[in-house]
């Protein structure tokens, strides 16, 4: 395969929106810790499709939407992450088998192995029609050093690369969108504009990684870089002494995206009227955990219904477009239905629509496509390569 300094092919246009999805690691890696982007472990192939529906369903691939938006899907990939642990096997007497990032660390600490094969991440995605992008981390963990505490989540960050693009919006596998998001894309594309970014807000205040509108621009891209390898942080005090304190993706977005108010807009409210993210509430955890407690407070328990109700229909309605023969009957739980729609089981698991061993058929057209970056580059000035298909 030659080298060139640009893919030739990729997507774009100015009616074509990005949406990028991070995957820096498979969940059974005892490395991947204190990340930003959770991984949905054997509910990935789900995760995936429910995130690929829901922006299907809000651009111009389907006529009802009304949007004048198409769109390209992004699965940034990093080397570790592209085979992992296929779903559990065999006996599980008294093992969480929930995801296989818990299944696989309680083997692990035990001794043991599990009994279950590899599966190829970038086959399940591009079957889902995401464009995957093979790329490292984009600063050395030196760089990163006390200030990151992963630094595969600066991955997430490729999404300002994609220049060929008008707007690139950065998610994560609990975004979900509910309506339309021209207007957003006029607001940040219009000549009369100096903003560079529309996000949310979580709970906690931070930014929310999963729900951030973008105008590409690799001059943006590294600037984000100098902070990570250049800007002073202090346990007490935060990022340059603002009082932005943490050591992950979001504390990063925020400490820059405060810098200033006019090029980086808080656009909570208005963005809750187009796309929702379980992440904004970190104590719902992620649709797929089928998480609830009677214990929490009533505003939490309304939070969470309504944020994973959100997911589940979004679900409902993908498995519905599937070709499978047997979906899940749903009228066989009673477990929380009002958030969870029946997915749930009785004693409170997740019941998959996929089975990777029976390579059932999404019913999207399948468009995607494998590119392969080169591996960390000082200047970030990586080259593409066309990868063959696997």
């Amino acid at each position: 395969v030659a080298d060139t300094t640009q893919d030739q092919q990729a997507p774009g246009g100015d009616d074509n929106v990005a949406f990028v999805v991070t995957i820096p690691s498979c969940p059974e890696d005892l490395t991947n810790v204190n990340t930003s982007n959770s991984d949905p472990g054997d509910n990935f192939y789900d995760a995936a499709a429910v995130l690929k529906n829901s922006v299907c369903n809000c651009t111009s691939e389907n006529p009802e939407s009304g949007s004048n938006y198409s769109n390209t899907m992004y699965a940034v990939i990093h080397p570790d992450a592209i085979e992992c642990l296929a779903p559990v096997s065999g006996d599980t007497t008294g093992m969480n088998t929930t995801t296989t990032g818990r299944r696989g660390r309680q083997l692990q600490q035990q001794g043991e192995e599990p009994s279950r094969d590899n599966y190829d991440r970038i086959a399940v995605l591009e079957e889902l029609g995401y464009r995957v992008i093979i790329y490292n981390q984009p600063v050395s963990d030196g760089d990163a050093f006390t200030k990151i505490d992963n630094a595969k989540d600066l991955m997430s960050l490729y999404a300002y690369n994609l220049t060929n693009h008008p707007v690139s919006v950065m998610v994560n596998f609990g975004t979900v969108f509910t309506n339309p998001i021209d207007e957003i894309v006029v607001e940040l594309t219009s000549n009369t504009t100096t903003k560079k970014a529309k996000f949310s807000r979580r709970k906690d205040g931070k930014v929310n990684p999963g729900i951030v509108f973008i105008k590409p621009d690799s001059d943006e891209f590294q600037k984000v870089l100098d902070i990570v390898k250049n800007t002073p942080y202090d346990e007490t005090t935060g990022w340059n002494g603002t009082g932005v304190v943490g050591t992950n993706l979001e504390s990063l977005l925020t400490f820059h995206f405060e810098q200033d108010a006019e090029a980086y807009e808080d656009s909570t409210e208005a963005l809750t009227d187009n796309v929702v993210s379980i992440g904004s509430n970190t104590d719902c955890g992620d649709p797929w955990d089928c998480k609830f407690s009677e214990d929490w407070d009533s505003t939490t328990k309304q939070e969470c219904t309504e944020l994973n109700q959100v997911w589940y229909r979004q679900r409902k309605s993908f498995e519905g477009r599937w070709s499978k023969k047997e979906q899940v009957d749903t009228t066989q739980s009673s477990y929380h239905t009002d958030a969870f729609l029946g997915y749930c089981a009785e004693n409170g698991e997740y019941q998959r629509a996929s089975d990777f061993s029976e390579g059932k058929q999404y019913a999207f057209p399948a468009s995607g496509e494998t590119i392969l970056l080169s591996d960390y580059n000082p200047q970030m000035n990586a080259a593409t390569v066309p990868m063959t298909k696997a």
